[in-house]
C-alpha cells in the first residue's frame, strides 16, 4: 500500500463490509456520514421515492445517510475500521431562491421546514 493513505472497513448497517482502499491518511475522520443512495424527491408537486442514487437528485428534500464511529487500533489487521451507529434522514431548507430554485442548504435540526 502507497504510504500516506489506508484502507477503511464499514461493520454493520446499509455499508457493511464495504472496503475503500487507498484513503489518504488526512481523510480518516472519527466520524463517517455514507449516504444511502434513498430518499424523497418533488416532482410537479408530488412526493417520489428515489433509490440507488449515486448522486442527489436537484429536487430532493430528504436522504438517508449512515453515520459511523472510529473504531480503536485493529491489532489483526491493517486500515481503518468503522463501525454502524444510525441512520439519520436529512431533510433540506424549504426556501426558494431568489432565481425560483432551491435552496441547497440542510434544514436546521429542529427548525420548520
Amino acid at each position: 500500500m502507497t504510504k500516506g493513505v489506508t484502507t477503511l472497513t464499514f461493520h454493520g448497517g446499509p455499508n457493511d463490509g464495504e472496503v475503500i482502499e487507498d484513503v489518504p491518511g488526512i481523510r480518516v475522520f472519527p466520524l463517517v456520514s455514507r449516504p444511502t443512495g434513498s430518499g424523497f424527491a418533488e416532482v410537479d408537486g408530488k412526493v417520489g421515492v428515489f433509490t440507488n442514487a449515486a448522486t442527489l437528485p436537484t429536487n430532493w428534500f430528504t436522504f438517508k445517510t449512515a453515520h459511523y464511529a472510529k473504531r480503536g487500533a485493529e491489532p489483526d489487521g491493517p486500515g481503518v475500521h468503522y463501525d454502524f451507529l444510525e441512520v439519520v434522514f436529512v431533510s433540506r431548507c424549504r426556501a426558494v431562491t431568489q432565481k425560483n430554485g432551491l435552496c441547497k442548504l440542510i434544514a436546521r435540526p429542529n427548525q420548520a421546514l
